[in-house]
């Protein structure tokens, strides 16, 4: 995608009035698919009723896809985050006393003050081009839909460009649900829609937007159909992604055997293996990346970051300055996210919501993400 478009979808944001207006006598919504064909789902063997609305009798039928949306939160204008928390309060102590002496012209930076803004620095380094980081483990209630949510939603807080994340579990998957879904459409309904989907509008409006502003294009809700998801479909979606986003943030299924996760290891640029702060699941991570050497995936392997949740101060069980030890010589870094309650209840995520210990170590991670970004200058 050249500048100019990617300059004119920034410059040129959706109307959310435009999206939710009632239609004219005859006329299709705008911002939607409406004038896009889908084939008829009609009803199985044994079944009372087809789909409300589908002639069951037609099976060649086509009609108009009915995509429905609840109602968009508005995108927060001027994410807040760590810069309010880094303006200057009353020093104490040496710079205490130089700003007391100058009128508060003086008030020198403290150490941890510089280290966030780093942090921050680090987390918007320009990309070029689009990213792809795929979240990845080979057991599943480790972590990687919480991790996914809550570094994509840190991700486009923080940063200017869009940000989508896109769940790739065959068996109905839930990071829409934890980012608060507003939008009944799914993966299936991108694959169907591809060769229409031309604008940026066309895109959002099959996606869930969180108020962090990261968008979440959801998995199939119907068992049966999410089957059928593998990675040629995988690769339709990536292929439409890029055209309209910077990052890409794929949470997949929990078998690493499943068809789709070939094709999200295929055209990942990183990748993210969560892991919880026990025995067993340190072992799981390790079995995790011998999977991914054993594949060939050797290069992603060593350029991954590990990502230890749930972390307890006291009472852990197990030494996690060890465990990160054993990691820290076949990836890139281990970031470690401590227990909160927040994310522990599987509510939709709420940057607001969670804990300072927390919320600067997803800052961490979204710094350390994007270090690894292609430099977006030239």
């Amino acid at each position: 995608m050249s500048s100019d478009s990617y300059r004119a979808d920034v410059e040129a944001p959706v109307s959310l009035a435009a999206l939710t207006r009632s239609p004219e006598p005859g006329e299709a919504p705008r911002g939607s698919l409406a004038d896009v064909e889908r084939p008829v789902r009609t009803a199985p063997v044994g079944t009372a009723s087809a789909e409300p609305g589908v002639a069951a009798e037609d099976p060649g039928r086509f009609e108009v896809p009915q995509v429905v949306h609840e109602p968009r939160r508005p995108a927060v204008a001027c994410p807040a985050g760590w810069d309010s928390l880094m303006r200057p309060a009353r020093p104490k102590g040496l710079r205490g006393l130089a700003y007391r002496a100058t009128g508060g012209l003086v008030a020198r930076e403290s150490r941890r003050d510089r280290e966030l803004r780093g942090l921050l620095a680090r987390a918007r380094r320009p990309v070029r081009g689009h990213y792809r980081i795929a979240v990845i483990s080979i057991k599943g209630g480790v972590g990687k839909t919480t991790t996914t949510a809550v570094l994509g939603s840190k991700l486009a807080d923080l940063r200017g460009d869009r940000v989508v994340a896109v769940d790739a579990n065959p068996h109905r998957g839930t990071l829409a649900d934890r980012v608060g879904r507003t939008c009944q459409a799914t993966v299936r309904d991108v694959v169907r829609c591809a060769e229409r989907i031309t604008r940026y509008p066309d895109i959002q409006a099959l996606t869930s937007l969180a108020v962090s502003r990261l968008e979440v294009l959801a998995s199939e809700t119907d068992p049966v159909v999410a089957s059928a998801f593998d990675d040629v479909d995988y690769v339709t979606v990536a292929q439409v992604l890029e055209r309209f986003y910077t990052v890409c943030l794929t949470d997949c299924g929990t078998g690493l055997t499943e068809p789709v996760v070939a094709g999200v290891l295929g055209m990942a640029d990183a990748l993210i293996v969560p892991a919880m702060a026990s025995l067993d699941a340190a072992n799981l991570a390790h079995a995790t990346l011998d999977w991914l050497d054993a594949q060939g995936y050797q290069a992603l392997v060593r350029s991954a970051v590990v990502v230890i949740c749930g972390a307890r101060g006291r009472g852990r069980s197990i030494d996690l300055d060890q465990f990160e030890d054993t990691l820290r010589h076949r990836v890139r870094d281990v970031v470690r996210v401590p227990y909160d309650q927040h994310l522990h209840s599987g509510a939709v995520t709420d940057l607001g919501e969670l804990r300072p210990a927390t919320d600067e170590a997803y800052l961490r991670l979204a710094a350390t993400v994007a270090d690894a970004f292609p430099d977006g200058v030239g």
